[in-house]
């Protein structure tokens, strides 16, 4: 799985005249970002018929728009060759970053036993250079997938804000440091021009660094990783219960997207810190909301069995 990452950010198009591909366009954007997909591909295929003599942006957002549709839907082979015409008709730093999270979630499992091997360099090859923050936070993620940390950072140095911050949570969340991954958290949120999208990553990376800040202060390491119920001996429980007030936080604004991405990176943790806090029957309460609104998803229904 992929590391996080957050949605793009929405677009400011002029109003546009009911019935056109541009109203269309923008009509399936706000269904997508509410994970109401099977709604967004009627509207999509009622917008691939006025496809003919539309200009560049309109194609590279209706190639964008049903890269989403696929990556909601589960089919990351299908999301990576939409991003990649999106990119290549545009050339937008919000299509190119599409591609490289695609090509993120398509490729990168931090559980194979080959990770060590794993490499992004045709990627990056065809990433254009970093000239703004979307774009640096886009190579930085691809380089510190192909273990090149030091790389990473130089890349996201380059410029400021929240979406480099955000770069940087990931790319130091790949790397399991904590305290640099939270530090780079909290200079997201503070940041006033922070996105819905990005808030929300910041929201689950922070969680998800104070979750395994909790666990790593435990006095012995647990085998193949399944932690006894009350959480390994010496785990920090002060630290484990912010995780569940941060884990919460995610939780509302995850339930305002209808739970359309990064699903995978709150449920698991949400199952774990409420068994060893005690809060399953919280737990079991959220996730069987979030499967209603996703029933598709894999992970949500995962947790739901833990």
């Amino acid at each position: 799985t992929a590391p996080p990452s957050a949605a793009p950010a929405s677009e400011h198009w002029p109003k546009p005249e009911a019935g056109t591909l541009a109203a269309d366009l923008m009509d399936a954007a706000k269904l997508l970002k509410t994970g109401k997909v099977d709604k967004a591909i009627s509207v999509l295929d009622r917008a691939e018929a006025k496809l003919k003599g539309a200009v560049d942006l309109e194609l590279g957002e209706y190639h964008f728009l049903r890269a989403r549709q696929a990556m909601l839907s589960g089919d990351d082979e299908a999301a990576s060759a939409a991003f990649l015409i999106a990119a290549q008709t545009t050339g937008q730093s919000k299509h190119w970053a599409g591609w490289a999270e695609s090509e993120l979630r398509r490729r990168y499992d931090p559980n194979d036993p080959n990770i060590a091997d794993l490499d992004f360099s045709d990627a990056l090859a065809q990433l254009p250079a970093a000239t703004d923050a979307v774009l640096a936070a886009a190579r930085a993620r691809l380089l510190a997938a192909s273990h090149k940390p030091g790389e990473s950072r130089a890349v996201l140095a380059q410029f400021s804000g929240a979406e480099t911050m955000a770069g940087l949570a990931v790319v130091e969340t790949m790397n399991s440091n904590w305290d640099a991954a939270l530090a780079a958290c909290d200079a997201g949120l503070a940041d006033p021009q922070c996105s819905d999208s990005s808030r929300l990553l910041f929201q689950i990376l922070r969680a998800r660094g104070k979750y395994h800040k909790a666990l790593a202060a435990a006095s012995r390491k647990i085998e193949e990783e399944i932690v006894p119920p009350s959480g390994p001996p010496g785990v920090d429980a002060a630290l484990l219960r912010q995780t569940w007030s941060d884990i919460l936080a995610a939780v509302e604004s995850m339930d305002e997207i209808g739970w359309a991405s990064n699903s995978e990176f709150v449920a698991d943790i949400l199952a774990a810190c409420a068994a060893m806090l005690g809060k399953q029957k919280e737990a079991l309460t959220i996730l069987r909301s979030a499967v209603q609104r996703r029933p598709a998803s894999q992970a949500l229904n995962a947790s739901l069995e833990v």
